[in-house]
């Protein structure tokens, strides 16, 4: 629920990020609250579209860029994915903060179970105009707090330790006849390594005996979407596990912000099947560096500032260079076009 937990903290900013004085604002939060019209899997759109329209109607700054500095939360599995593009602009030109930032390039062909995406030019996210932030779950700051030693018990993490469990885990749903789920990601790691195939790789379907433990134990741990995004890189950043990214042209969590690289492993879903062997070929000396960056950057996926976490002033960062994107017109407002290649974003 990071919308909420945005939010209160937003409307409680004292700072001078916040205005009360639209006329003072460079960009204008929507509070749309389209979470609780949809839940998960539903679909935001009629909702949405409703309060946009409320909001062109009643106050005059909308339409001065035709909404392309108006942000809002879209924090189901599929954030904008059933969102049309160019046919319906104003829609296309709110900032959309989402969870699920699929980027499908123009052209490309979808992959399996995605037929309905409704926005051919650039899928559900574009990476100049959107945000991508990492989401909240109950006990976040209490699980960053115990691996990090922040309540004054000692750490459970410890940055120059290797951990000897096994070299790969992920345990969680699988749901091999849906074809669509985490774009077959998690389907493909099970068939190939969920039957023991691998002695130092756990994949494995359901829950996981103290799973916690089985994640801090392990080198690495497979990071994969599920229905939309996945909320496994915030857990793994929290808990103390190098995070593998397996999600082809999926932005993830304030990656226009934070160094990926220095933290994370990320590979193509075509490399799965050399996966033990490309994670046991990293020297120890460069995975001790990721396990050091975990420590160094797992507070921007943690909200609660009294936990260490900086996600709110990543959310105000992002916002800050959409802004300057936008003074410097890096992208314009989309007009009415039917049968755009790309809108008249670039």
């Amino acid at each position: 629920m990071a919308w909420k937990v945005f939010g209160e903290m937003f409307f409680n900013d004292s700072s001078a990020m916040r205005t009360d004085n639209p006329y003072e604002a460079n960009m204008f939060y929507i509070p749309a609250m389209t979470y609780a019209y949809s839940s998960n899997l539903g679909d935001t759109q009629v909702h949405a579209t409703r309060v946009i329209d409320h909001v062109r109607a009643t106050w005059p700054f909308f339409n001065r860029t035709r909404g392309l500095d108006h942000f809002m939360w879209l924090t189901n599995d599929q954030g904008a994915c059933s969102w049309p593009g160019a046919t319906h602009p104003e829609m296309a030109n709110v900032i959309k903060v989402v969870h699920y930032a699929w980027h499908h390039p123009f052209g490309k062909s979808l992959p399996s179970g995605w037929d309905r995406l409704q926005n051919k030019h650039w899928g559900c996210f574009h990476p100049l105009r959107d945000i991508c932030a990492t989401p909240y779950w109950n006990g976040q700051a209490e699980t960053a707090a115990a691996t990090y030693g922040l309540a004054g018990s000692a750490p459970t993490f410890d940055a120059k330790l290797i951990p000897t469990q096994r070299l790969l885990f992920f345990a969680g749903g699988i749901r091999h006849h849906e074809p669509g789920y985490s774009h077959g990601t998690r389907q493909e790691l099970h068939r190939r390594f969920g039957k023991g195939q691998h002695p130092n790789v756990t994949i494995h379907e359901g829950s996981f005996p103290d799973y916690i433990a089985a994640v801090r134990g392990s080198k690495f741990c497979v990071a994969p979407s599920g229905h939309g995004w996945g909320i496994r890189l915030s857990q793994y950043m929290a808990q103390g596990c190098v995070p593998v990214i397996i999600q082809d042209d999926v932005y993830q969590a304030w990656e226009d912000l934070l160094p990926y690289s220095e933290f994370s492993v990320r590979l193509p879903k075509s490399r799965i099947a050399a996966l033990p062997e490309l994670l046991a070929a990293i020297p120890d000396e460069d995975y001790l560096a990721l396990r050091a960056g975990v420590a160094k950057h797992w507070r921007a996926f943690v909200w609660s500032s009294g936990a260490g976490g900086t996600a709110y002033d990543l959310m105000m960062a992002s916002l800050q260079s959409r802004m300057v994107r936008l003074q410097a017109r890096q992208f314009h407002p989309l007009q009415q076009q039917p049968h755009a290649a790309y809108g008249a974003l670039g």
